[in-house]
């Protein structure tokens, strides 16, 4: 295979990271893609990925990246991000 890759055996990084008990043991920070819809100039719905959640005013937000635009015109927006404006990708 190209670059030196063997063909897979065994656990999945997945499974392994679930093992190890390192990442997000009990932190309640879930990783998850979901759909942004973006502010009126550039609406979406845009593929983002949350990565850390926060309740701040009695509400729930999420710091995400999602990246806004298409083809070649593509940027990455990293900021908080009200829940109400969150759908989960399924």
């Amino acid at each position: 295979m190209a670059g030196g890759m063997l063909p897979a055996r065994g656990m999945s990084l997945e499974e392994r990271s679930r093992l190890s008990g390192i990442a997000g043991a009990g932190s309640g920070t879930h990783r998850r893609h979901c759909w942004v819809t973006g502010p009126a100039e550039e609406p979406g719905p845009w593929p983002g990925l949350v990565l850390h959640w926060d309740r701040a005013d009695g509400s729930w937000r999420a710091w995400v990246v999602y990246l806004v635009g298409d083809g070649q015109a593509q940027a990455a927006v990293q900021c908080w991000v009200e829940r109400a404006r969150l759908t989960p990708a399924e």
